[in-house]
């Protein structure tokens, strides 16, 4: 009952059966899609329908499951040009410089169009990329980003998937929070 939502190992989505599992077992969200629609990011969206997007991985779902909430994995332009749906999906940043530019060019996307959530999904790998003298700049970069964002931004905030996805069920003005 704590298990809310989920995502298919290796984003190797298990079409109508992992998505009708998902349904039947009522689940609230599957955040397994990969979706390259990334100017302007796509919002969460539910499953009511068929899937309106490409499937950029097969065994996308086809049929509509009302209530699904489909969080999407949406595409990272990476430091070299490349795009991932994964922060540590991309060409890895050389040193903390270019993983600061990489995290808030892609956040800044999401801020200045529709505001759509910035998911950040990734591996512990991240966190385990060094520079020359052993320092692990990604998470050096990555502690820095959050910091600027809870610093710099007042209408920023940090939530799980379940939190956002009540908040986009009922939003709430900032002046009320």
């Amino acid at each position: 009952q704590d298990i809310r939502g989920m995502r298919a190992p290796f984003l190797k989505a298990g079409g109508e059966e992992q998505f009708g599992m998902a349904y039947e077992k009522s689940f609230a969200y599957d955040s397994t899609l990969p979706i390259s629609q990334s100017d302007p990011p796509a919002w969460p969206y539910t499953l009511d329908y068929k899937n309106k997007y490409d499937c950029v991985l097969p065994r996308c779902p086809k049929r509509s499951y009302p209530g699904l909430w489909e969080v999407p994995l949406v595409y990272l332009n990476g430091p070299d040009g490349t795009t991932c749906p994964l922060i540590d999906g991309c060409t890895f940043p050389k040193d903390k410089e270019e993983a600061l530019d990489y995290l808030r060019s892609n956040f800044m996307r999401h801020y200045t169009t529709n505001r759509a959530p910035f998911p950040m999904f990734f591996h512990n790998r991240w966190f385990r990329f060094t520079d020359r003298d052993g320092n692990s700049f990604t998470m050096d970069a990555m502690l820095e980003f959050l910091d600027e964002l809870t610093t710099q931004y007042k209408d920023v905030y940090f939530l799980t998937i379940t939190q956002t996805l009540e908040w986009i069920r009922n939003p709430t003005p900032l002046s009320s929070i």
